[in-house]
């Protein structure tokens, strides 16, 4: 009797929960398991001739257990091609005609992702007899969520229950007609991850510096042909001809030219100096300028001419401080004395010695050429490390916190990149 009340409470059960849609997608049609023909494990000993031990006493009906083998079951859907095969074994007193197969669910306990429950009822063709075993293929519940989804696999036979540990290790996205999807999106989010970090490090550690030497010289280039205009145009309404200074700052300007030109061949150190060197002589010139607009409103129209031409002589130096000191001792003394060259006058601007055309254009593709290959390479050794570390170990892999993982580790590959993971990871 108890027997027959265990088998219906649980067929009842099962009943119940299908009827309350618990199994809407992963209903029975979805599960199959299949048992094979039962074999025997070890047959009774036979009695032998002349032997007067008394029959065995009928064991009682209710002895004995139903086993699983293996017992937890532990199944990777990738490495099983989404089926696995394991074994119940009859070590009761009867023979077991059906097998009952059953679980409420199984749950992650990482992302709470749910495999809803299930059932099966796979027939046995001959019975399961006492000490037989049969071997059953289970088709796992599917489901497009990675986890390790854990829960209790029940298994039924003539009232016998046997509840054995379930847990199913899915990477996802799982998708049945082509199982490396996963791996796919895995590379994909190293490879977002990783060019970022080369992007982000390429701007900090090379572009951003040559920009902000790019900048002054910009601004200097708009200064000096801005002053060359304002000096023409004081030179026509004065009469009177600025040739030391309109000519500096023609040649200032022309090499500027030049160089925004080709500014991309140029090295940084090139850039900075050549920025420290033009921003000086937009101030220089700034300082003249204030100077000839101060002696055109100050200085008599007789005297002007000879006061332009010693401002025009005044050495330009390296201290705009100084210049500017130069600069107004002429127009403060009635008859200046000729102004001597001081000791840190600035160096002429030398331009390297560059290479013929041909062998430059060869040089810079060579270059460019190893860059590439060594990116190349690193790139490989950095994926494989990243499949090694966190995708191989890993059969539950592709869940949205694996993936930031992921994107984050290969973010960092840099210098820039693990400071801005570094400092993001700060309280």
């Amino acid at each position: 009797m108890d027997r027959i009340f265990n088998g219906a409470t649980v067929r009842i059960g099962l009943l119940l929960l299908a009827l309350s849609g618990v199994v809407a997608t992963c209903s029975a049609q979805e599960v199959s398991i299949t048992c094979g023909k039962p074999t025997l494990l070890a047959p009774p000993p036979a009695a032998t001739a002349g032997s007067t031990a008394a029959p065995a006493a009928p064991p009682s009906k209710s002895a004995g257990q139903l086993l699983v083998d293996p017992n937890p079951l532990d199944l990777k859907v990738f490495e099983s091609a989404g089926q696995t095969t394991f074994s119940v074994l009859n070590q009761t007193s009867d023979n077991i005609q059906m097998l009952h197969f059953s679980s409420l669910g199984l749950l992650d306990g990482k992302t709470y992702q749910k495999i809803n429950g299930f059932y099966a009822d796979p027939p046995l063709s001959p019975a399961l007899d006492m000490n037989a075993r049969t071997d059953c293929t289970f088709i796992l519940p599917p489901s497009n969520h990675a986890g390790a989804f854990a829960g209790t696999l029940r298994v039924v036979g003539n009232g016998f229950q046997k509840d054995v540990p379930l847990t199913i290790r899915i990477r996802g996205p799982y998708l049945s007609k082509w199982k490396e999807w996963p791996l796919v999106i895995m590379t994909v989010v190293f490879l977002l991850g990783w060019g970022t970090s080369l992007l982000l490090d390429r701007w900090f550690t090379l572009l951003s510096p040559r920009v902000q030497q790019l900048i002054p010289l910009r601004e200097a280039q708009s200064s000096l042909k801005e002053f060359l205009g304002k000096v023409a145009a004081w030179e026509k309404t004065h009469s009177i001809s600025l040739t030391i200074i309109g000519t500096v700052t023609a040649f200032d300007k022309s090499e500027l030219d030049k160089l925004l030109k080709n500014v991309d061949a140029k090295s940084l150190t090139d850039l900075q100096q050549a920025a420290q060197r033009f921003t000086l002589a937009d101030s220089l010139n700034d300082e003249f300028y204030t100077a000839l607009q101060i002696a055109a409103g100050k200085i008599p129209p007789a005297s002007l001419a000879q006061v332009t031409q010693l401002l025009d002589n005044v050495p330009r130096g390296t201290d705009p401080v100084a210049y500017r000191a130069a600069l107004l001792h002429v127009l403060t003394t009635p008859v200046p004395p000729p102004a001597p060259a001081p000791p840190n006058a600035i160096a002429p601007f030398v331009v390297g010695i560059s290479l013929a055309t041909a062998s430059a254009e060869t040089l810079h593709r060579e270059m460019e050429l190893m860059d590439y290959l060594k990116l190349a390479v690193t790139g490989v050794v950095v994926w494989i490390t990243a499949y090694t570390v966190y995708y191989l170990p890993n059969p539950s892999f592709g869940t949205s916190l694996d993936y930031l993982t992921l994107f984050l580790w290969s973010l960092g590959l840099t210098t820039t990149g693990s400071q801005l993971v570094n400092s993001v990871r700060r309280p």
